[in-house]
């Protein structure tokens, strides 16, 4: 429960972070990937819906983006079913955290990846969903890509919450389907909470922070991360 809400103050200043943070952190504490899923889905569910109701002077983004992102996290929760084995999962998650942590630290290299995301033969919504219903790490490129290409913020907050949302809510339908609707319990348990804490909090606690020492504090956690679960993976 603490770690979650620690990753709900962070969800409502960047439109991420339940399942961003979370998952790197209870991989890392040894919890199996699919209680992983069970616990921080509705969760970061329940934040979302949050953020779609309360944020201000923004529009929801358009179908194509939401239909996309769609079709590729119901594929990418089905290759889940084949590769969910342990040090595969690991490995997936250090590489994502390395890579999460170069775009925080090295602004040059963030201008490149953004480049590559915005080229139009990309498909970037049906390609990061599919990841993020592999790994659960999608959000980082969705921040990436909305944060650059916003030029005002609470539009990118709503793009990501309503990306994200379509991300999670069919996470949880896909992973029902297939005999796994038991693994939600706690999340769902948890939700209340988090969203009291959302509401009460919102983005206040981490809003004093610049953006130069936010980058750098995440950067850090993200390799930090990554570290971690190479760890893991070795031993």
């Amino acid at each position: 429960l603490a770690i979650v809400l620690l990753c709900t103050i962070i969800q409502n200043l960047f439109g991420v972070g339940i399942l961003v943070f979370g998952t790197p952190i209870l991989l890392g504490l040894g919890y199996d990937y699919l209680q992983v899923l069970g616990v921080l889905c509705p969760a970061s569910l329940a934040v979302s819906m949050v953020q779609i109701l309360t944020i201000k002077d923004a529009k929801v983004p358009e179908k194509k983006m939401l239909l996309q992102s769609g079709m590729g996290v119901i594929i990418g929760v089905g290759l889940l079913s084949v590769f969910v084995v342990p040090t595969f999962i690991y490995a997936v998650t250090a590489v994502t955290m390395f890579l999460a942590g170069a775009l925080r630290l090295n602004k040059s290299f963030q201008k490149k990846v953004h480049g590559f995301l915005t080229m139009p033969k990309l498909y970037f919504y049906f390609a990061n969903g599919v990841f993020h219903g592999f790994s659960n790490l999608g959000g980082i490129l969705l921040v990436l890509k909305h944060n650059l290409d916003a030029a005002h913020k609470n539009q990118s907050l709503m793009h990501t919450a309503c990306v994200y949302l379509v991300y999670v809510v069919l996470q949880i339908f896909v992973l029902c389907l297939s005999g796994n609707a038991d693994l939600f319990l706690h999340g769902l348990l948890i939700s209340p909470f988090v969203v009291l804490f959302s509401v009460v909090f919102g983005r206040k606690p981490l809003a004093s922070f610049s953006q130069k020492h936010m980058d750098l504090a995440l950067g850090v956690f993200f390799v930090s991360a990554g570290a971690v679960l190479s760890y893991k993976i070795a031993h």
